[in-house]
């Protein structure tokens, strides 16, 4: 022990500036990581941004002409169906499945889904995670609307970049003064 007070008395100065020292280092750490979570909640927040104007792009880049056949769809029409299948797929996304069962048809229920738990059990949980991603096209307009739907697992959430994906076909219709939503290749 007096090795030590005769070091420190014979090195007072060196010991208090390494000490000084020691403290500023930490308190620059601090500083900068401060920044640096700053600037990742900053880009974190971004991110969000352009994911919400990702899927607005993905509802307006729909294409009001069908693929295979049937006239462009005027501009309002394109719009309404779009906005039920992206609230649709976002539904079973998100596993809100009985507000994606409240969207389809009476008839697709009555013929494919005549329970929640049979829909839930059937169609989301065979197609639907938290970690897919979707597509869809206007597939024909000849007889009634019918979008191709592709719904694909997330290659850089899963680090799978040799999934396949899953098609549907989407029919909507109008029932009771609402639009509604046939899946499944149902009335295809």
């Amino acid at each position: 022990m007096n090795r030590f007070f005769r070091f420190y008395n014979q090195n007072k100065l060196e010991f208090w500036i390494m000490v000084l020292i020691i403290i500023f280092i930490i308190i620059m750490l601090q500083v900068f990581n401060g920044f640096a979570i700053e600037e990742n909640q900053r880009k974190a927040s971004q991110s969000n941004e352009n994911v919400v104007s990702e899927e607005e792009q993905r509802k307006q880049n729909v294409n009001s002409n069908p693929i295979v056949n049937g006239n462009k769809l005027n501009e309002t029409s394109n719009k309404e169906n779009v906005d039920i299948i992206e609230n649709f797929l976002q539904c079973c996304k998100n596993g809100e499945i009985e507000k994606a069962y409240n969207l389809l048809s009476t008839d697709c229920k009555e013929s494919k889904y005549d329970s929640i738990s049979v829909f839930e059990e059937t169609y989301v949980k065979n197609r639907f995670s938290s970690n897919v991603l979707y597509s869809y096209e206007l597939w024909d307009s000849s007889k009634g609307n019918v979008y191709r739907v592709k719904i694909f697992e997330n290659a850089l959430a899963s680090g799978n970049v040799n999934a396949s994906y899953k098609e549907d076909y989407f029919t909507i219709q109008y029932e009771n003064g609402q639009y509604k939503i046939n899946i499944n290749y149902y009335n295809f």
